[in-house]
């Protein structure tokens, strides 16, 4: 198992990456004198397979289950407001935590929530997919979407664990895992030039042999989170500078989410936006031919059932 601390402006987070973390009782049983009330929140698709078992984890505490439908156009205003409502009427006050337990979706939601039910209550996340382990759960940026834009109401707000169980990734589908992999490599391509030459020989294997082992998945993982980690407390309020490395890719991709109104997965509009703004930036003669044709063919590696047209002839 790795462990990697976040600091940040009011404490640590910490994160925990390694197989088999949701069986081990041992680590969960820490997490109770965080709290008396323990409020699951997660989705349709993912509540029977690893929300519900965590309940019995909690049988000195209260504990309730709270799940919402699944997908991109459940993080919004009217849901949050029916997440609290549900814990307004279970009684639930200050001496509340939320985990959350899903995707991206689900972290950003539940976190949110978190950041304002009582004025702030404890989070803990357990992601289940790539993009949530490797970007969407790490940095404390929570939020709903509107009909103006994505992310644009949210707090930032940091959760006190994350729990990266590598066992749960077996249950993706090849497109959700592509989703995680595209943020993989945003991560590579703004400040590691090492970790994208490690990166770039498991996507071909991936492309071949369809799944990665425990130590290369433990990598990936790992090396990602700490890229985001390390960038996140220099800048953890996004008012350097340092902290928008991270939305590379990102401006044009939730521009096309919001014109797709979220019918494209979000590794899908970033793949595409990463391709664009590495052309504009070639266009304006800030990145080198050279570079660019590099960057597409590491974009190229990564499959979608629905393929997007990225080639290196430009």
């Amino acid at each position: 198992m790795q462990r990697i601390t976040l600091t940040h402006s009011n404490a640590t987070c910490n994160i925990f990456i390694g197989p088999e973390l949701l069986d081990d009782k041992q680590l969960f049983s820490g997490l109770l004198s965080l709290a008396n009330y323990f409020i699951i929140v997660s989705d349709e698709n993912v509540a029977s397979l690893y929300a519900t078992p965590l309940l019995s984890y909690f049988k000195t505490k209260k504990c309730d289950l709270i799940t919402i439908p699944a997908g991109e156009k459940s993080k919004n205003r009217v849901v949050k407001q029916q997440i609290e409502d549900q814990m307004l009427s279970l009684g639930c006050g200050r001496d509340t935590a939320i985990i959350a337990v899903g995707g991206g979706v689900i972290t950003d939601l539940a976190g949110y929530v978190a950041a304002t039910y009582c004025r702030g209550i404890p989070s803990l996340y357990i992601p289940t997919t790539l993009l949530a382990m490797v970007d969407a759960a790490i940095g404390g940026k929570t939020g709903v979407n509107t009909r103006f834009g994505k992310n644009l109401i949210g707090s930032f707000y940091q959760p006190k664990h994350i729990f990266c169980d590598l066992n749960v990734l077996r249950t993706l589908c090849h497109d959700e895992f592509a989703n995680g992999l595209v943020e993989t490599l945003k991560h590579a391509l703004i400040v590691d030039n090492n970790f994208f030459h490690q990166l770039t020989p498991l996507l071909d294997k991936l492309n071949t042999q369809h799944s990665l082992n425990v130590e290369e998945l433990e990598l990936l993982i790992t090396r990602s989170c700490q890229i985001k980690c390390d960038i996140v407390a220099k800048d953890e309020h996004e008012r350097n500078g340092l902290r928008q490395l991270l939305n590379f890719g990102h401006t044009i991709a939730h521009g096309i989410e919001v014109l797709k109104d979220y019918d494209i997965s979000h590794g899908q509009a970033v793949l595409a936006g990463l391709w664009i703004e590495s052309c504009l930036s070639h266009l304006c003669g800030y990145l080198s031919k050279d570079t660019f044709v590099v960057i597409t063919h590491a974009l190229a590696k990564i499959k979608f059932s629905t393929p997007l047209a990225i080639t290196a002839s430009q």
